[in-house]
This record gives structure tokens, sequence and C-alpha cells, in this order.
């Protein structure tokens, strides 16, 4: 594969290596502040003699990741209980493709009580956070 970055044009090249060489690589590149990569890059050029001008950079940073939110956590989790509560109304109901296709499904009036039930729990529960939010 190659690039065109001006007028220069860089080559991509493939290796395979065992997991314990790699584990050496990787050692010697954290010990001098470079990714394996580049590590890699820069002992084959110094190793052929490769005596022209060659950009390296450091390692990536790795990304932290923070901790959720109580606010993301509890959107999170209306999110599931909606989720659930769809679920239920599409086997209680599942949407006709035909206008004149008649459902073919026995409703179950102790899951339409048992959804309705969960769906008024959930709507309290979402007025009561945002009226607290409110104060």
């Amino acid at each position: 594969m190659t690039k065109e970055v001006g007028s220069v044009a860089k080559r991509q090249l493939g290796i395979k290596i065992s997991t314990a060489a790699y584990g050496v690589l990787e050692g010697r590149a954290r010990d001098r502040g470079m990714s394996p990569t580049t590590f890699a890059r820069w002992l084959l050029l110094d190793r052929l003699g490769y005596e022209g001008e060659v950009v390296f950079r450091g390692p990536r940073r790795k990304k932290v990741i923070k901790p959720l939110s109580t606010e993301y956590r509890a959107a999170l989790s209306l999110l599931q209980e909606l989720q659930l509560i769809k679920m239920r109304l599409d086997q209680i109901s599942p949407p006709r493709k035909k206008r004149k296709q008649t459902p073919a499904i026995i409703v179950d009036p102790e899951e339409i009580a048992k959804t309705l039930h969960d769906a008024q729990a959930l709507f309290r529960r979402v007025l009561a956070s945002m009226s607290k939010a409110d104060k």
C-alpha cells in the first residue's frame, strides 16, 4: 500500500511475531517512550543503516474511562425499563404488516395489566425525579 505525502511515498510493511517477542519489543519500546510499531520501525531502519530523515511519534495516549454520573445511570435505567415495556407491548399486539390482516394472537389480560402497571410506575418515577430537579 502506498500513500503519497507531498512528493514522498510511504510504504506499509506487515509482520507477524510471537507473543514473547512482542512482549520484549513492547517493553523496550516503552523504555524509550515509543509505541511498539515506532520502535520496530526505528530498529529496522537502524539495522539497515538508513540515514535519511524519519519522524518518530511517541505512543498514543490511552483513553481515560470516567465513571458514569448518577444522572446518566438513571437515564440508562429508564431506557431499559422503556425497552422492556415496548417488548411486552409488541408481544401483546404485534404490528400488522397488512391492514386487512387480523391479529392472530390471544391477549392475556394479566400481561396487559402488568405492562400497564409497570408503565404507570415508571411514569410516576419520572415525574418525581423531574420535580426533584426543579427544586
